[in-house]
């Protein structure tokens, strides 16, 4: 079939003396949907003109005579396309790096992880909606003189660039298949057709385009928009993809509506001429751009000096690059027929720049990695007090995926953390914000630009700032491949532990520990009989804090319901242990604030602890604190601190109930006051004895100490005892019962 065909063909032509026409058989017997057949008499390129009626100027085309085919190929009105300057495809160059990258990074984490399924070596399909707006022009009297596109013209056309970019074989210029192309991932849809009328926008598109695209162009920068107009001295011209975010508006394709399949632009009325700037808006420049260099920034398009015209077979522009010049590429400038095939690596930057620029995406492309790939935007952290909270403020510019920082200790070359984490990159123009707890040491962090040319100022205000609990330790942005700063984590806290055992009544016992503002930071009640508990806490080095336990029936924990008992370290010290009480006592942890020392009291009971009570008060008798009786066992001690200004003249006064002290008949008792460098230590005295100590202290405040602690008559002070210790007897014998009667 495909033989007859040809055959008919060629005698068509032959018979023809007037016109050379191209047509396009969708309907021929191939292995394939799309075939270009051209009618030629000669296989050599070159002499494509002889097939074409020409008058006196040689070749004529858009309303134009031109001596030659090469005269319109080299007076630039085949694409009007103009190329990017130097600054945008440099940008476009890292963002189609950075793209690279993502896309290396996504499939070594998804075979290492196993998530999904693996990166495909061909890439799955990529839709595109295309928006086809025909303008016509219309004569005084409203009739249309422009082409009379049809709708068939249009799916052909849409046909044709689907063959064209499904890397389909054709029929060349000598009528002979070609070979396959690379196929690329695009299949082009048309969503929506439309007609309209417009004189103005039809013979200049390119100085109405503006208001052509404000008020017929549709979707966003993934909808492909197509024009066709009286051509204004050009076949066709389309904008590129990296202008579209900033101006959407001006974003699409124009073409000479006669370069449509079965049009009268003959060479270039096979559909081809779209295939081409179709191209442009997908990402490729001209094969030829930058002459022998590698212009077009892809490695399997042979360098070409100059732009080809016709099908010069087996033309070579740039000499000892071990390859012809690339004439069959649909972007160079060659006929129609003579246009087949992009390369393997024009699809891979196309592919690359539709999902850079355009969003559109295959499975294998950024769609699937965009959350996988991308870090949270805010992680934030609880850290304990005796860490520090490093947070790190990063604002990525158009290229995130080349920014990473670690931290790692001083010295070392293992990091602690890495940002992004692996398998993820940040997103371009993003603001990052992450913490991490760091413990005291010394440190280092480092912050890495792939690409060496820092987060600043080329391709956006980027910036990074590094803070250690709110202040800033480091900043910058500009211009870096890898920069370090060296901070040290300092001791923040000292660490606090509380051990915990209750007695038969755990829920008489709480406890509380609050700052020197009187703020609870720490506390517990409600606790079980006869249970252990522990509680550890740093405390900040910032302030100083007050430790209570107390309990509600004033008997302590120890020792007449059970062997309760507490013991507070501070530190790695312990400052406080015990469980013989009243209702409360108190330990200070930390240092006491300026102008204040601590306080301490040790008392070691006798044998009749429920006898000793004391009282602490200003040298003018204000009562600041007491303490008393001790309902708990014999010989048991007894532990209490707290801050007094160092100025202050102060009364410490302990008093025996039965008037026979703490020593020594009934126990070797005592007590121990310490402050600010003073010791006292007594145990012998009758009711009471008074020290005064302090910064402030009158001679005459001593000599009423003398006076105050004389004995009294030994008979007398007996008589007192008995009597007061058979009355204390029966208090604790109620007591007891009280308390078997609470745990029935």
């Amino acid at each position: 079939m495909l033989l007859i065909r040809l055959l008919y063909l060629y005698l068509l032509f032959e018979s023809s003396n007037s016109q050379h026409d191209h047509y396009h058989d969708h309907d021929h017997d191939h292995d394939h949907n799309h075939n270009h057949v051209h009618h030629r008499g000669t296989s050599d390129g070159d002499e494509v003109d002889q097939q074409r009626s020409l008058d006196s100027y040689g070749f004529k085309i858009l309303g134009k005579n031109f001596k030659s085919k090469e005269e319109f190929v080299q007076s630039g009105n085949v694409c009007r396309f103009v190329s990017p300057d130097s600054k945008r495809k440099e940008k476009s160059k890292k963002k189609l790096w950075k793209h690279e990258t993502r896309k290396k990074k996504l499939k070594f984490w998804k075979a290492k992880i196993g998530k999904g399924r693996q990166m495909q070596s061909t890439l799955s399909e990529v839709s595109v909606q295309v928006h086809f707006h025909i303008i016509q022009k219309q004569d005084e009297s409203g009739n249309i003189v422009s082409s009379n596109i049809s709708d068939n013209q249009v799916d052909e056309q849409i046909n044709i660039l689907n063959d064209a970019y499904g890397g389909k074989a054709t029929i060349d210029c000598a009528n002979i298949q070609t070979t396959y192309g690379t196929a690329t991932p695009f299949k082009f849809e048309l969503a929506t057709l439309e007609r309209k009328s417009n004189s103005g926008w039809y013979d200049k598109p390119n100085s109405n385009n503006y208001e052509m695209f404000k008020e017929l162009r549709r979707g966003n920068c993934s909808d492909l928009n197509i024009y066709s107009t009286g051509g204004d001295s050009y076949l066709g011209w389309a904008t590129f993809p990296d202008e579209c975010a900033d101006n959407l508006l001006v974003d699409g394709v124009v073409i000479y509506e006669e370069t449509l399949p079965g049009g009268s632009a003959a060479p270039y009325n096979l559909g081809d001429t779209l295939v081409h700037e179709v191209g442009h808006w997908l990402g490729l420049l001209h094969t030829f751009e930058g002459g022998c260099g590698n212009g077009d920034f892809v490695e399997d398009t042979p360098p070409e000096n100059t732009s080809a015209a016709g099908c010069p077979i087996s033309r070579d522009t740039c000499s000892g690059d071990n390859g012809l010049d690339p004439i069959h590429n649909f972007m160079d400038y060659s006929d129609d027929c003579c246009m087949y095939e992009f390369t393997g690596g024009q699809a891979e930057r196309m592919t690359a720049v539709a999902d850079v620029y355009r969003d559109l995406r295959s499975p294998d492309s950024s769609e699937e990695y965009a959350n996988f790939l991308n870090p949270e935007t805010s992680s934030q952290v609880q850290c304990e007090n005796s860490e520090s909270k490093l947070t790190v403020i990063i604002k990525t510019d158009e290229f995130g995926s080349e920014t990473s920082w670690s931290v790692s200790h001083s010295g070392s070359t293992d990091t602690m953390f890495d940002e992004p984490p692996l398998g993820q990159v940040f997103s371009d123009l993003g603001t990052y914000e992450v913490s991490k707890c760091l413990s005291p040491g010394a440190y280092k962090f480092t912050i890495n630009d792939a690409f060496g040319d820092g987060l600043c100022c080329e391709n956006g205000n980027g910036s990074y700032s590094v803070f250690l609990d709110g202040e800033l330790i480091a900043s910058g942005g500009e211009s870096f491949a890898s920069q370090d700063h060296d901070f040290e984590v300092g001791t923040k806290c000292k660490d606090m532990s509380l051990k915990l055992k209750t007695d038969q009544f755990g829920e008489e016992t709480s406890w509380t520990i609050k700052n020197s503002n009187g703020s609870t930071i720490l506390d517990g009640s409600e606790f079980e009989d006869n249970s252990n508990f522990l509680v550890k806490s740093c405390l900040p080095l910032s302030d100083h804090y007050t430790f209570q336990i107390k309990d509600s029936e004033k008997d302590g924990i120890c020792c007449n319901y059970g062997d309760g008992y507490y013991e507070l370290s501070y530190d790695n010290a312990v400052i406080g242990v015990g469980g013989s009480f009243d209702s409360r006592t108190q330990h200070i942890l930390g240092e006491c604030p300026s102008g204040h020392s601590k306080f301490s009291l040790h008392i070691r009971m006798d044998r009749y602890a429920t006898e000793t009570r004391w009282k602490l008060l200003l040298s003018d008798w204000t009562l600041l604190d007491s303490g008393g009786y001790y309902y708990t066992e014999s010989f048991s001690d007894f532990h209490y601190d707290t801050c007094l200004l160092t100025s202050k003249c102060y009364r410490f006064r302990i008093f025996d109930r039965a008037g026979d002290g703490i020593c020594c008949s009934q126990g070797n008792g005592f007590y121990e006051i310490n402050f600010n460098g003073f010791q006292r230590r007594g145990d012998v005295f009758a009711n009471r004895q008074t020290t005064l100590f302090g910064g402030s202290c009158r001679v005459s405040e001593y000599n009423e100490l003398l006076s105050e602690n004389e004995n009294e008559d030994i008979t007398v002070r007996n008589k007192k005892i008995r009597r007061k210790r058979k009355n204390l007897q029966k208090k604790i014998e109620m007591n007891s019962k009280k308390k078997q009667t609470k745990d029935v």
